[in-house]
This record gives C-alpha cells, structure tokens and sequence, in this order.
C-alpha cells in the first residue's frame, strides 16, 4: 500500500463519518433536546412559611415520582425536556421543621413543539 491510496482511504472514511454525523442530526425521529420548560407557581398564602418546595414529575402520563430528590426554594423550576414526551409536575411546600403539606394540583401537561424543519440552526 502507497501512500496515495493511505491518504485516499483516510479522506474516504472522513466523508463517510461526516455523512454519517449529518444523517444522525437530521433525520426524523433523531432525539433531541427542546429547550427546558420553566414552571412558576404562587407559594401557599397560608400556614407556615415554606423554606423549600419538593417536586414531582409525571412522565408520559406515569406515576408521579420526586424529581431525583430535587428541592428549591423559590417558587420557580427550569426542567430539561426531550421532544415527544408528556411533562406533568406538582410541588409541596416543606417548613422549616420538615412538615410537608399538601401537593399542588397537578401541572397542564406539556408537550414540547417540534422544531420548524424548515429553519436552519
């Protein structure tokens, strides 16, 4: 093997890497990430003063589950999402000796948009 047929199956393999990066970008159905969903909800006007919320998450209509232990302290919660998925929170507020309250009504479900096709990133 020469060196002209190394170079010309290097440059071979690259195209087809770079064929094969662009099919896995844009065809239908390639998962991608919309951008998060951020929720915002008005802290409970009664009882004790709530130090942090706990969150729970429906996904696709499933059981609601706590969002990998995920507390905050502001009454606001950004969320990353896929397209094709259903999103379903609720939160509680916890006070600061540890007493959960009740949990919110649950969220609308969110379904992220799918991206226009015919604009370029």
């Amino acid at each position: 093997m020469n060196m002209v047929s190394i170079v010309r199956r290097g440059y071979r393999l690259a195209l087809l890497l770079a064929v094969c990066v662009l099919l896995a970008l844009c065809l239908p159905g390639a998962v991608q990430d919309a951008p998060p969903v951020v929720y915002v909800w008005t802290p409970p006007a009664d009882g004790s003063p709530v130090e942090y919320y706990v969150i729970q998450l429906s996904f696709n209509d499933g059981a609601f589950i706590d969002y990998d232990s995920t507390t905050t302290s502001e009454p606001v919660f950004q969320l990353a999402v896929e397209y094709e998925n259903k999103y379903v929170i609720r939160v509680a507020g916890v006070d600061a000796d540890g007493d959960r309250g009740p949990f919110s009504e649950p969220s609308e479900g969110y379904i992220p948009p799918e991206p226009d096709p015919t604009v370029l990133r």
